[in-house]
């Protein structure tokens, strides 16, 4: 039988360097990215929020690094935020 792992602290679960983001959302589960460039690293009232390019996703956006959106992924997610407005009109055309 596994022994129970202990639960990381936010501080631990989420890291971000200059030339790294690495994101633990669950247990047994992380994610890399490589990144080229900071575009923006900012800390408002609210959250820490970053902008920057990476090797394989293109540009990302984090809030309190924990991954948003990417240049990658941005068309499947604003596919999906028109279907449910073109469905209730009823009348769209594809012209």
């Amino acid at each position: 039988m596994a022994r129970p792992q202990p639960q990381p602290s936010k501080t631990q679960s989420h890291k971000a360097s200059d030339d790294q983001q690495v994101e633990r959302l669950h247990k047994g589960y992380a994610q890399s990215m490589e990144i080229t460039k900071v575009l923006a690293d900012e800390k408002s009232q609210f959250q820490h929020i970053r902008i920057f390019d990476t090797v394989a996703n293109g540009r990302v956006m984090t809030l309190d690094d924990i991954v948003q959106i990417t240049s990658r992924d941005e068309s499947a997610y604003a596919d999906m935020l028109t279907h449910l407005p073109m469905l209730e009109h009823g009348k769209v055309s594809g012209s």
